[in-house]
């Protein structure tokens, strides 16, 4: 059930590349790409069916969401520079994060912890 939620997120995001952005259309499917986001790891622990597949289904999904967004926002906004360098230095932090994952287990991982969850739903709450 959980990757089912996960790959809904997929299509979603891709979904989202065929609407203007800030259009209802592109609206709607954003906020059920952030509800899945904020559900299916709940659900996969719920349910007992946590699995190796199923968090990198959720850390490719989240990518293909983040992408599609960005590629549909970013031409449309004026961004200024102090903002463009906090984007910046969260994306080096999150690199270093898959870096240093990549270093202590010998493969790629995305780190899922609670202020990481916090942050992702702070910034859905607040766009």
């Amino acid at each position: 059930m959980a990757n089912i939620v996960t790959g809904c997120r997929i299509l979603c995001s891709i979904g989202m590349l065929f609407f203007p952005a800030f259009s209802s259309g592109f609206f709607i499917l954003y906020l059920i790409c952030g509800l899945t986001d904020m559900v299916d790891g709940t659900i996969a622990r719920k349910t007992n069916t946590a699995s190796e597949f199923g968090a990198k289904l959720d850390s490719t999904a989240d990518f293909i969401f983040v992408a599609a967004a960005l590629l549909k926002i970013l031409p449309v906004l004026a961004i200024s520079c102090w903002l463009w360098g906090l984007i910046l230095g969260i994306a080096l932090v999150k690199i270093a994060n898959v870096i240093s994952g990549f270093v202590r287990e010998k493969r790629f991982m995305v780190e899922h912890t609670i202020l990481n969850k916090s942050t992702g739903f702070l910034l859905f709450c607040f766009h």
